[in-house]
């Protein structure tokens, strides 16, 4: 999804990232165990043209180990760096399976992103 918002002006206003592994190369180096070239054929969304969007939402559970929050944090960073419009919300308790924290961290973020909208 991070990808995709990179690759047209205006596909949308805003949008909310979940767990995103953002970052293939520092993704790939923390997980040693993948055969090499697992993800030779992959575009990681820091290597692109930021996004154009009024406001991104990433959020991440603090116990993910899939995507782990250094990899939000990496992406919020190249974000920032392109005056992106972006908040990271690390999720206290929060995991990859979409727990209770994560989903209600990602059900606020909807809701808040609704009353944005219809402003």
């Amino acid at each position: 999804m991070a990808l995709a918002l990179s690759l047209e002006e205006a596909l949308v206003d805003e949008a909310i990232l979940v767990s995103c592994p953002c970052d293939l190369d520092l993704w790939q180096s923390l997980n040693a165990t993948w055969p090499e070239n697992t993800l030779s054929r992959s575009v990681s969304p820091t290597n692109v043209d930021a996004p154009n969007l009024v406001r991104i939402t990433v959020l991440v559970g603090e116990e993910d180990i899939i995507t782990p929050p250094v990899l939000s944090q990496s992406y919020m960073q190249t974000l920032t760096d392109n005056q992106v419009n972006a908040e990271l919300t690390i999720v206290p308790g929060g995991d990859h399976s979409g727990n209770r924290a994560l989903s209600r961290a990602w059900l606020e973020a909807i809701f808040a992103a609704r009353a944005r909208i219809l402003e």
